[in-house]
């Protein structure tokens, strides 16, 4: 096929494919909207004319991808929650972030971990193990407080609630009161990325930065972990760099742009 013939195909899909082209990127335009659109606004950012539209929403309704409410909200359909909350919703993230695990590890030698936020606490669901004896513990599957580990604290510098009751005492240096760690956790978004110093276990140091979607919301943390024979301070603000660089790649392939920056005022990572 000449060139000139790849365009005007490109230009003219097959009647089946534009149907294919334009339900998907109403699916997305839902999925992606911060306030569950109508009908009318569906239309108006779409340009479709009613009748069309009103077809496609309803092939996606019948397929559950798709729930029209009596006050004319279009919301995700039963299918998109069933697997929202399945032990699949991660695949595609975990996917995505490999390389950048393996990048970050091949870099540091330490154990690099990808969580997220359930409830009040953070999982571990994916895991590059480090290159030494000392630190090589699987976290994966494990659930730990946000308050005392670095990945927390990057979800509650993201805007999770402080997590509240007591704060428990894991070692000394754990921070146990509200005030303490609200300045912890403000100073962590101040300058892009969070610092845990054997507040969870004595002696393991850990530092993490947050992973973003295209409405800005932290979706995922990413930690580099080891002892502090390892990470001195000087290698902490070494490897903030690295991090704060390769969380800013991404969220940037999560469709989140800034333009002042990802972590920071001045896009650049602070010091530990």
């Amino acid at each position: 096929m000449s060139s000139s013939d790849e365009n005007l195909s490109a230009a003219n899909p097959p009647v089946g494919t534009q149907a294919v082209d334009r339900a998907a990127a109403l699916l997305v335009t839902i999925l992606e909207s911060s306030e569950a659109p109508t009908f009318g606004d569906l239309q108006a950012s779409s340009g479709l004319a009613k009748s069309t539209l009103s077809r496609l929403l309803s092939s996606l309704e019948r397929h559950g991808l798709v729930l029209r409410s009596d006050d004319g909200a279009v919301r995700p359909g039963t299918a998109i929650t069933r697997y929202a909350h399945s032990d699949r919703s991660y695949d595609a993230l975990i996917e995505l972030t490999r390389p950048y695990l393996q990048h970050m590890n091949a870099v540091t030698g330490e154990t690099i971990n990808l969580a997220i936020l359930v409830g009040d606490e953070v999982e571990q669901i994916a895991q590059v193990d480090c290159r030494f004896l000392i630190g090589n513990v699987n976290w994966v599957g494990q659930r730990l407080p946000t308050h005392c580990t670095a990945l927390g604290k990057v979800f509650l510098a993201g805007g999770a609630p402080l997590p509240h009751g007591p704060l428990v005492r894991r070692t000394p240096r754990t921070l146990t009161t509200q005030g303490r760690l609200a300045a912890d956790v403000k100073e962590a978004a101040r300058r892009g990325w969070a610092l845990a110093d054997s507040e969870l276990e004595p002696g393991l140091v850990a530092l993490a930065a947050p992973v973003r979607s295209s409405d800005g919301s932290v979706v995922a943390a990413l930690s580099i972990t080891g002892p502090s024979t390892r990470l001195t301070p000087a290698r902490i603000r070494e490897f903030a760099r690295l991090l704060v660089t390769d969380c800013t790649e991404i969220s940037t392939a999560l469709g989140f742009h800034s333009k002042n920056g990802f972590h920071s005022k001045n896009g650049k990572a602070g010091a530990a």
